[in-house]
């Protein structure tokens, strides 16, 4: 009896993996798909305005309108968005879009061209892309610059920064890590620094 429930049991698991695999599969051939269309419309030279708005009041529903195929952003981010008193939302959606419109192209396709063109795009807002605390120095803050992503624990390892000030009305700062599986920029805190030792 106890063989016929672990041979059921491990038929199970199996049926299991081979739908998850199957499902990966089918996501992965619509990005693909999604991607190359989105070259298309670029390549003809169709762009639309995006609004940036004013406060971070609907993000949820802006993310799932215009980044949901490259940037998404973590619930921990919308909370720390919702909370905070950063005077410039504005900032914030604008380095969303340029994760989303040259940091993605850039990890997916790679070249030169595309890495300059994500410099100059973060330059136009005054923003630097730098690594966050990484190894042992991230453990150091606790679980602070961890999240949970696809059922794994992930550094954000990467961020956005503008102003050294500590005021957290001013200064910037988004941190987020690449997803190679999902080859998609992962959003784990934003607008505010996350702790340091010195904070």
């Amino acid at each position: 009896m106890c063989d016929g429930l672990l041979e059921s049991a491990d038929r199970e698991k199996r049926q299991v993996i081979g739908e998850r695999d199957e499902a990966r599969a089918s996501a992965a051939k619509l990005r693909s798909r999604v991607i190359y269309l989105e070259k298309e419309l670029k390549a003809k030279g169709v762009k639309s305005e995006i609004e940036t708005p004013e406060t971070f009041e609907n993000l949820q529903e802006w993310e799932s309108q215009h980044l949901s195929e490259a940037v998404v952003i973590l619930n921990r981010a919308y909370r720390a968005a919702k909370k905070s008193r950063f005077e410039k939302p504005k900032l914030a959606y604008q380095a969303l879009l340029v994760l989303r419109d040259h940091y993605v192209p850039m990890r997916r396709e790679g070249g030169y061209d595309k890495q300059k063109a994500y410099k100059a795009a973060l330059g136009k807002l005054g923003l630097e892309e730098s690594p966050s605390f990484s190894g042992a120095r991230a453990s150091e803050q606790g679980d602070e610059y961890f999240v949970q992503y696809n059922g794994r624990k992930r550094l954000l390892n990467r961020h956005l920064k503008r102003s050294n000030a500590r005021d957290e009305r001013y200064a910037f700062r988004l941190y987020f890590f690449w997803d190679e599986e999902t080859q998609k920029v992962i959003v784990g805190w934003f607008p505010s620094h996350l702790k340091t030792r010195i904070s």
